[in-house]
């Protein structure tokens, strides 16, 4: 399967990281692993310049500003560090943590302040060269909590201060779930744990980093014959843990106020046919996520916090299911893409009522419309610029292009004009006023490019592995994704 295409297997991680700020696409909302790479206005990413493979390397933006940070398996084999990575990646007291491989001790727990002598491996908790492969790197307070898997003990909870000495697991109690992500209140880590001791099947725990404070929040989710069905997602916004879960006969969606003890609010919503299809997106006073309705029929739902309160503010083509990764809230806008059953998929904007609920474009509508790439991983997701969003999309004509829209029909328009179209986009980060990602326009392979959701603004950084060749690691990235 090709990268551009590869759809990504960390789902949850992918919409714990749509709701946090990093990409400066989706308003509220927290999670664990967010990219904020140091110093501010510096993007670090695995680079490869045809002579050292795929390392750590960093930029300012500009060619000249691109170079090496460190080549931590020397020669040309590669470490493939996780740098710009959701889930992978996390910065605490101004220090990136990732993963690499240095080719002696396997891919353990790495860190870096952007240059080489402040690079150096934390601890290597499993010896020898299968390593620990860590992820959820998630920051709590003056901590990094992430999943390693030391071999003895099997995939736990860990924590670390920066130094071997520091490094220590939490608790080795429960089995963590591997592919769920964690998500942060203050100093508080939320996660989902499976408790192989007790039938209580998946629950959501709690913890500030020590044995004492690890504790179930949310006890049997799905106890009994559905004790197996892991939760959907985890995300939280304000106060609030949203998460999707299924008993065996319908999903459901779920929110729990952190401030009270096992303080569960009702169920939100449940169907039959699916689990929601997006992430929780805020918008004034209320929330918005993308799921099927009892008919299962795709729709746009609003919810005050409470059962009553939650129902749907429009709906689509059963047959298509809305770009539920790129529910985004610009002002007092919701932008996603949708089909209607006639037109095929267009960018539709929301005000949070029915009436104010259209689509902004009409491209192509007597085919398929919008093809729309914006999972974040393996695509460009709605990126705002003011009042204005960008995004990778492709009009049956012109291939896969960046476009911008700032809400209406005539101000939507391609920024980028890659003869045939771009191969595929990946690994998006904000940095300073621009976002960078990974691109393959046909010409240069993968490689480093940054936007700022205008034509002039966005272009490829430098080409780092001249011709084809990838100086972007995307494909690597891809495989070491849990």
């Amino acid at each position: 399967m090709s990268a551009e295409r590869r759809i990504e297997r960390h789902v949850g991680c992918l919409l714990a990281f749509a709701a946090s700020a990093v990409l400066g696409a989706c308003g509220g909302g927290g999670g664990g692993g967010a990219v904020a790479p140091v110093p501010v206005q510096t993007v670090l990413f695995p680079g490869n310049d045809g002579v050292h493979g795929f390392e750590l390397w960093k930029s300012d933006g500009t060619a000249a500003g691109t170079s090496i940070v460190e080549d931590i398996n020397p020669g040309a084999a590669s470490s493939e560090p996780t740098v710009g990575i959701p889930s992978l990646t996390a910065t605490l007291s101004n220090v990136t943590y990732f993963s690499a491989d240095d080719g002696t001790h396997g891919r353990e727990l790495w860190k870096t302040d952007g240059t080489a002598a402040g690079t150096s491996i934390v601890a290597d908790l499993n010896p020898g060269s299968a390593g620990s492969s860590p992820f959820n790197l998630t920051a709590v307070g003056n901590s990094l909590l992430f999943l390693a898997n030391d071999t003895a003990n099997g995939w736990q909870l860990w924590k670390t201060d920066g130094t071997a000495a520091g490094t220590s697991v939490v608790m080795t109690s429960s089995n963590l779930i591997p592919v769920t992500p964690f998500a942060t209140i203050g100093g508080t880590l939320y996660y989902f744990g499976y408790d192989n001791n007790t039938p209580r099947g998946y629950a959501v725990w709690k913890t500030d980093g020590t044995a004492a404070g690890t504790a179930i929040e949310m006890d049997n989710i799905n106890a009994g014959a559905a004790s197996n069905t892991p939760p959907q997602f985890l995300q939280t916004i304000g106060k609030f843990i949203y998460f999707a879960d299924n008993d065996g006969t319908s999903f459901r969606l779920w929110r729990i106020d952190s401030t009270l003890m096992l303080g569960i609010v009702p169920m939100l919503w449940s169907s039959p046919a699916g689990p929601p299809a997006s992430h929780i997106q805020e918008m004034g006073n209320a929330i918005y996520f993308i799921g099927p309705n009892a008919s299962n029929e795709w729709a746009l739902f609003r919810s005050d916090g409470t059962a009553n309160g939650t129902a749907a503010v429009a709906t689509f083509s059963a047959a298509s299911a809305p770009c539920g990764f790129g529910l985004t809230a610009v002002g007092s806008s919701l932008y996603f893409c949708a089909s209607d059953g006639v037109h095929g998929t267009q960018l539709w904007k929301s005000d949070g009522s029915a009436a104010g609920t259209t689509a902004v474009t009409s491209i192509n509508s007597g085919g398929a419309g919008l093809s729309f790439d914006l999972g974040y991983l393996t695509g460009l997701p709605f990126l705002i610029n003011g009042s204005s969003i960008c995004f990778g999309a492709n009009d049956g004509t012109n291939g896969l292009q960046v476009w911008k829209s700032d809400g209406t029909a005539a101000g939507t328009a391609m920024i980028t004009s890659a003869a045939g179209g771009m191969k595929g986009f990946a690994f998006s980060q904000r940095v300073g006023g621009s976002t960078y990602f990974a691109a393959n326009d046909g010409t240069h392979g993968y490689e480093l490019w940054k936007t700022d959701c205008t034509a002039s603004g966005t272009t490829i950084v430098t080409d780092l592995n001249p011709g084809v060749g990838d100086g972007y690691d995307v494909t690597g990235m891809l495989n070491i994704l849990p």
